[in-house]
């Protein structure tokens, strides 16, 4: 359904007739996120953790939507995901700033989405206007594009109220044998919603990888930094799978695994 200088290594099972040739598999794709506590995350540990919730938030909140109204034709261009209760509410926003409708997730339960189309709170904070502004100011920047299609995620930067804005386009496929492991890009806009502060590409090429029965394990080589980045620890929740990174700057070895990042010493 869904979605960096990497390279994968597929592990694949051997017949007694010699090697058999790799078979494509959907990719896992866990919308059910786990119950972390924070308090014990680093900054891009909790940043990964971050970015997954709202974009599972996103994922489940548009299936439940579809249920209930004809999305195409309701006039919503996009979305941004606020706190709300025990999870987050998604608010899908027309041309003009309205909320078409809402919906209520909790992206740690397995209940299903609230869709409420008589929320009596169709017009937009101030903060979510900045928030959805920040949001459609990133969408249209341009860079090298790794796929026609990309998820965006709009997080705060710090809880100060005149905090600026993380957004990040997150490279997405249709194939759900592939992953897009390249591609992905943050951008800090200002608290207005009105001005690109910084552009960071997460990666630097378009990589993407097709995954075999046999795959276990993905090998990332990162050369944008000297030590591995939320985007990838947002692919070990999005997708399960252990992420091996090596830093070129440091040459040195880090694992991702459920969510926690540590670096691999050799004895």
């Amino acid at each position: 359904m869904r979605r960096s200088i990497f390279f994968v290594l597929l592990a694949t099972a051997c017949a007694s007739g010699g090697p058999e040739a790799p078979r494509s598999t959907a990719i896992p794709y866990n919308t059910i996120a786990p119950v972390v506590d924070r308090s014990t995350l680093t900054p891009v540990e909790d940043l990964g953790y971050e970015i997954y919730l709202r974009d599972i938030a996103a994922s489940r909140a548009t299936d439940s939507a579809r249920t209930e109204v004809d999305l195409e034709k309701s006039g919503a261009t996009g979305w941004i995901v606020v706190p709300y209760e025990r999870g987050y509410l998604v608010r899908f926003i027309d041309r003009d700033e309205h909320v078409v409708i809402d919906v209520s997730v909790d992206p740690t339960s397995t209940l299903s989405a609230l869709v409420m189309k008589d929320s009596p709170a169709k017009e937009l904070s101030e903060p979510e206007k900045s928030m959805w502004r920040a949001r459609q100011l990133a969408s249209i920047q341009s860079f090298a594009r790794c796929s026609d299609r990309y998820n965006t995620v709009v997080i705060p930067e710090s809880d100060a109220p005149d905090s600026d804005w993380l957004v990040y386009l997150l490279a997405a496929s249709s194939d759900p044998s592939v992953v897009m492991m390249g591609g992905h890009q943050k951008f800090r806009v200002d608290r207005d919603g009105g001005q690109i502060l910084e552009h960071i590409p997460l990666s630097k090429s378009c990589i993407n990888s097709r995954l075999s029965q046999g795959t276990s394990i993905l090998f990332m080589t990162h050369i944008v930094s000297a030590e591995p980045v939320e985007s990838q620890v947002y692919l070990n929740y999005l997708h399960g799978y252990r992420i091996a990174v090596r830093v070129v700057e440091t040459q040195k070895d880090w694992m991702i695994e459920g969510g926690r990042i540590r670096e691999m010493t050799t004895p």
